[in-house]
């Protein structure tokens, strides 16, 4: 799209990052039409051919191909935002990279891919664009990050590890900006019902199919994919998150962390209050794994 679209009074130029996946794309169109000026970055343009407009609101969307997991890509993206509305006032940073199956499984390789995506590409963003927004003296860094940060479960110690690292980037960054009027907020949703593209669930579910048909693992995938697949059925939509985006967006004064349903929020208050061995025995009972437990004492026994 030509020209410069600076926001209208009141509203804001915004940095939104994973726009090829389901909630990066919802929560650019929310923003945008609700008159924010939007450039939406991903490592490609497939997919987003029909993203680039204009919105009733007065706001605007354009898209970049940019590798935000390097400082030039993401230098190059933010130079971007500028060139085209004059301004930069919040960075909506997705860690959404899922992954399943047991630790003993994991190679090398993945290893270092889940925290590429899920840490270092948002550290690399984020140390790009905090001199900015500091030169400004105001700004919103929101982290789009999961529950598994501080919730964590059976076979997602991956995901869990990388976002409880990206937690605590959130937590210090938060205490650093302060001075400089600058806002840093984590969104924390729990599983979001599926949509365009891969969802968790699907990735639970090749995770399953691939291991080993002997691996000891198996009962424990398939009890996770039974209350994946029941949670999943009134499970927040993309949509929903981007509201809880634009919510703490626009908040005078941001709660550091959001979450996005109340099965999440229960759940995040339970591992605040309670013994760490009462939550564990009761997401063995949520997850059905009581009897997976049971059996393999049973088996130790004998």
């Amino acid at each position: 799209m030509g020209g410069m679209h600076a926001p209208p009074r009141g509203r804001r130029a915004i940095l939104v990052t994973d726009a090829q996946k389901p909630i990066g794309r919802a929560t650019a169109l929310h923003l945008a039409d609700r008159g924010n000026c939007v450039l939406a970055a991903a490592p490609t343009l497939d997919g987003l051919e029909d993203l680039p407009r204009e919105t009733a609101a007065g706001g605007v969307i354009d898209v970049a191909a940019a590798d935000l997991a390097t400082a030039d890509g993401c230098e190059r993206a933010l130079d971007r935002v500028q060139a085209l509305f004059g301004q930069l006032d919040a960075l909506i940073v997705g860690a959404t990279t899922a992954s399943f199956g047991p630790l003993e499984d994991v190679d090398d390789a993945h290893l270092r891919e889940v925290f590429e995506r899920n840490v270092f590409a948002p550290v690399t963003l984020l140390r790009a664009a905090t001199p900015r927004l500091r030169a400004r003296g105001r700004g919103v860094v929101i982290c789009v990050g999961s529950v598994v940060g501080r919730l964590a479960l059976p076979l997602s110690s991956l995901l869990s590890a990388s976002h409880y690292a990206l937690e605590g980037v959130c937590d210090a960054l938060r205490l650093e900006l302060r001075p400089f009027g600058i806002h840093v907020v984590l969104v924390e949703p729990g599983i979001v019902r599926p949509g365009p593209g891969a969802s968790p669930l699907e990735r639970l579910e090749h995770g399953f199919d691939a291991l080993a048909r002997e691996s000891p693992y198996r009962p424990l995938a398939a009890a996770l994919i039974d209350a994946f697949r029941e949670i999943a059925r009134d499970a927040p939509t993309p949509d929903v998150v981007a509201e809880i985006v634009h919510r703490a967006l626009t908040a005078k004064v941001p709660r550091p962390r959001y979450t996005v349903s109340r099965r999440t929020a229960a759940w995040l208050f339970a591992r605040k209050v309670l013994p760490d061995r009462v939550v564990d025995g009761r997401l063995s009972k949520v997850m059905g794994l009581r009897g997976l437990a049971a059996g393999a004492s049973e088996d130790g026994a004998d």
